[in-house]
């Protein structure tokens, strides 16, 4: 930590509080690992960027969640990989205020969400990038044709895979 940056390379960083800004170029910041397991909201009284090639790993549970609560500006790339804690499933209606940051710059390359059509339900990420809130809803994205909680590559590929056949539902 020098004048108030920590500069992470690699690993996985666990801390209920950062003083200053936290730089994570190829590592996994992991507020949970910090209490062994247990639920944990991260402060950065600071900036904070990660990487392309970095990853930030929160988990959900049915009485709490993590978080990243960043009080200037969050500069995202890389991975968000949310997981479930054990046998914990989402409801309709959930709500989950992941990230809180003062100013937002770029968005994670990759959300990796729990897979949630067993039960019906899709993840919403509209917010994820405004107010930093991942909720559960019962309808699809538009355009999610695999319905796992995105739109990418992979929905354009079915698509074009189905195209023509009468039985494959765009809805």
């Amino acid at each position: 930590n020098s004048a108030g940056l920590t500069d992470f390379q690699g690993g996985t960083f666990a801390a209920d509080a950062v003083v200053g800004s936290l730089v994570n170029h190829a590592g996994t910041v992991a507020p949970q690992g910090f209490t062994g397991g247990d639920f944990q909201a991260m402060t950065i009284t600071g900036d904070y960027t990660q990487g392309s090639a970095a990853t930030l790993d929160l988990q959900l549970g049915a009485a709490a969640h993590d978080a990243l609560q960043i009080t200037g500006q969050a500069d995202l790339a890389g991975t968000l990989l949310v997981t479930l804690d054990n046998l914990f499933i989402p409801t309709l209606g959930d709500t989950f205020d992941l990230l809180d940051f003062g100013s937002l710059a770029g968005a994670f390359d990759t959300v990796t969400l729990p897979d949630l059509s067993g039960q019906g339900l899709f993840w919403d990420t509209s917010s994820l990038f405004t107010t930093g809130v991942l909720a559960v809803t019962d309808t699809a994205a538009p355009g999610d044709l695999d319905a796992d909680g995105d739109v990418d590559l992979a929905d354009i590929d079915l698509l074009l895979d189905n195209l023509g056949d009468p039985a494959f539902d765009l809805t």
